[in-house]
């Protein structure tokens, strides 16, 4: 491992590092597009796997979040309101936590 890649440097309140093989191979899988990121994580639960996006335009967040889950198998995800409906009804959950 080479060190953190921090995918969100210009961010004033959220920082995210996330550890790399080498420059190019995130070991969380994770998509970035601008200021926007989405990453594959563990849940509370042992053996869940969660998504949580971030990022000021919701339908990127949203894009993200599908990019990821179209390649890796999830329990639920995490996004801001405004994300959440923009996203298939097979992500939506049918009661979410605000």
């Amino acid at each position: 491992m080479t060190g953190p890649h921090d995918i969100r440097p210009d961010d004033p309140l959220v920082r995210w590092m996330v550890p790399v093989r080498d420059a190019s191979a995130p070991e969380v899988p994770c998509r970035v597009d601008g200021t926007s990121v989405a990453w594959l994580g563990r849940a509370a639960r042992p053996g869940e796997r969660w998504i949580t996006g971030l990022g000021e335009d919701p339908q990127v967040v949203a894009d993200l979040v599908q990019q990821l889950t179209s390649e890796h198998p999830v329990d639920g995800v995490t996004v801001p309101a405004a994300a959440f409906d923009l996203l298939p009804a097979h992500l939506r959950s049918p009661d979410p936590g605000r």
